[in-house]
């Protein structure tokens, strides 16, 4: 099984992509910083067996890259889909 990790999956264009991933029988891994969401999308996503929650905030690498090397995870695919804004009027 093939293995895609999305960061910002905890909602639009990310949650999306965990839905498709998982839906076509990719390992999704999600990860925001919100916990009790990703829990929320992990319980709406087709196949919620196939996939884990990596709460993190992007800043976080370190603990990403321990949590892969724990659980035996290099994911095929990264998709990157967070985004850090700041609009100015």
């Amino acid at each position: 099984m093939k293995t895609v990790w999305i960061t910002g999956s905890s909602s639009g264009i990310g949650k999306a992509l965990a839905h498709e991933f998982n839906a076509q029988g990719f390992f999704t891994i999600l990860s925001a910083r919100r916990t009790n969401v990703l829990v929320e999308v992990q319980s709406q996503l087709p196949f919620p067996e196939n996939s884990a929650i990596l709460t993190l905030d992007l800043n976080e690498f370190k603990k990403a890259s321990t949590w892969s090397m724990r659980h035996f995870v290099l994911p095929e695919t990264l998709i990157y889909s967070s985004i850090m804004a700041e609009w100015a009027i």
